[in-house]
């Protein structure tokens, strides 16, 4: 947990667990306490609680890995590695829509998405860091590791690489979002 926390750029103030023991346990109770961290899990059969991990668990996690538990340490040091990697083609190379609104008309409900942004441009744009923080992920997103020495030296990567939310590729997002529902 505390690995995961130094990966943040902002501090961990909460913690929603699974209902399941692999989740709650003494050890992870102990280190929110310690640590000034609000721990809550979700309640007992109810699936839901958690939708949108659920949601990212499969079109991140399980499309990648599959099912398969794994239970070798060496399984489970090349699951450390390739999720450090998956962490960064997620949150700095794939756009994602967010809901803006959505509103009911009888049957049908409308809903209208804000353009597509990685999780990276979303955190910039957003007021919840101040300006010393935002350096932090720009370094990681401009380091040669992450992304290549090709885009190190961009003046905008994202944009280089056609991550920037142009309206055509929201169009082909918007197509093939439509074509998933």
């Amino acid at each position: 947990m505390h690995e995961i926390s130094t990966r943040l750029f902002f501090p961990l103030l909460g913690l929603d667990s699974d209902n399941g023991s692999e989740f709650i346990n003494q050890y992870l109770y102990h280190y929110c306490q310690r640590e000034g961290i609000t721990f809550t899990h979700s309640r007992p059969h109810r699936k839901n609680d958690s939708c949108h991990v659920e949601q990212k668990n499969w079109s991140v996690v399980r499309r990648l890995v599959g099912y398969d538990r794994s239970s070798s340490r060496a399984a489970l040091k090349e699951l450390n590695q390739l999720y450090r990697l998956l962490r960064l083609s997620v949150n700095f190379f794939q756009p994602s829509m967010k809901l803006k609104e959505k509103s009911r008309d009888g049957a049908k409900v409308h809903k209208v998405y804000h353009s597509a942004r990685t999780p990276y441009r979303r955190i910039l744009e957003s007021t919840v860091l101040s300006s010393q923080q935002k350096g932090t992920p720009d370094t990681l997103y401009r380091a040669p590791s992450t992304c290549g020495a090709s885009c190190a030296h961009e003046s905008d990567p994202e944009q280089a690489l056609g991550t920037g939310g142009t309206s055509q590729q929201e169009a082909t997002v918007l197509k093939v979002k439509n074509k998933d529902q």
